[in-house]
């Protein structure tokens, strides 16, 4: 009898203990989940400011803190840390999104359409990395919301807002090939919410051919 008393008692206590383990776990979990997600809002997938955990579509963010740490020098070089992005073949290194090539993917620079109105295409080294806040990339038609060009993908590049004067700042790197980037940029603050910036960049390396181009 003391036997059968005692191996109860140890069930309860080992019930009791995964219960509590159970419950830990949960907690620990909604708070990760809370840290990683609730933290983050985002426009471009119904123009609205929401938290990305309450839209309805895939949608996937790169912060100025991941190109920095990346050590990352354009904005397709950003774009390829994203899950299904990835650089085609051809000699200007243009993006492939679940397919779809740049004619077929609206970019956006702070909201406003940026693409070749000939084609459709797009001139991806228009805005220095160094400039940009984050990127959010809406995979999946959009043309709902915003026109026939979003087939495939919408990209909506965020610059930092200049909350000085004046700032500037140079960017000097070297790579493999012999490969460098020389670049100087400015920004000027007019008024509150509006500023005017400007910049120069050039580019060389031994590498591929075409890959890269000099401005």
């Amino acid at each position: 009898m003391k036997s059968i008393l005692q191996k109860g008692v140890v069930s309860i206590i080992g019930i009791i203990c995964g219960g509590v383990v159970l419950c830990s776990a949960a907690v620990q979990a909604q708070e990760i989940q809370q840290t990683t997600s609730l933290g983050e809002m985002v426009v471009t997938a119904t123009k609205t400011e929401k938290y990305i955990q309450d839209i309805p579509a895939s949608i996937s963010m790169v912060k100025a803190e991941d190109i920095a740490a990346k050590n990352v020098n354009s904005v397709t070089q950003a774009l390829q840390m994203i899950p299904g992005v990835y650089m085609d073949q051809s000699a200007q290194g243009g993006l492939m999104i679940r397919g779809f090539s740049s004619t077929d993917i609206l970019v956006l620079i702070d909201g406003q359409p940026v693409n070749s109105g000939y084609n459709n295409s797009m001139n991806w080294e228009l805005v220095p990395v160094e400039s940009i806040e984050k990127i959010e990339l809406l995979r999946g038609a959009a043309s709902s919301l915003y026109g026939g060009r979003a087939v495939g993908a919408v990209v909506n590049i965020i610059t930092k807002e200049n909350k000085k004067t004046f700032t500037a700042n140079g960017v000097v790197s070297y790579g493999s090939n012999n490969t460098w980037k020389k670049a100087l940029y400015a920004d000027f603050r007019i008024i509150d919410k509006l500023s005017v910036g400007g910049g120069y960049e050039n580019r060389s390396s031994d590498g591929y051919r075409g890959y890269f181009r000099a401005t």
